[in-house]
């Protein structure tokens, strides 16, 4: 349909009945308006969300800055463990929440309380392996081979 035809068409409603050409107007008026909202709406969101994108990674980097800074501070060993607590964080990512990630205090806290997960599983590998040494040398008991004298030797 031309624009003439349009224009024509407009100009027998509008003769026939006003308010149904003035109704006809005023919808398409706000169907144009609701489209051009929609739009500018969808950009400033998407404007909105790659803004938001980055102050996120911002705050993400520092979070990870300053907690590290506080288990280095607290942990002499924290450059030697912090591999094994990334390792095990990566096994359980439920531990890590967008909202910890975020803050630094929040980071720290979960680092601080794998670090002591991490530590205590070591600590019991070694022990198990000190009693797998122990089993494998066949003694007959533990206490046996603890306390017993070079002299008594078998």
């Amino acid at each position: 349909m031309s624009n003439y035809d349009a224009q024509e068409a407009l100009d027998e409603l509008f003769a026939e009945s006003p308010s149904q050409a003035v109704a006809y107007i005023t919808q398409a008026v706000n169907a144009q308006h609701q489209a051009e909202m929609g739009q500018l709406l969808n950009q400033a969101y998407q404007a909105g969300s790659q803004q938001a994108d980055g102050l996120i990674a911002a705050q993400t980097e520092s979070a990870i800055l300053e907690s590290d800074r506080a288990l280095n501070a607290k942990y002499t060993d924290w450059k030697e463990i912090r591999e094994d607590v990334g390792g095990y964080l990566k096994e359980h990512p439920h531990l890590l929440p967008d909202h910890v990630i975020t803050s630094p205090q929040a980071l720290a806290n979960v680092l601080d309380d794998v670090t002591k997960i991490v530590r205590e599983d070591s600590r019991e590998r070694v022990e198990r392996q000190k009693f797998d040494r122990i089993k494998a040398a066949g003694s007959k008991s533990y206490a046996e081979l603890h306390y017993r004298s070079p002299d008594t030797e078998e």
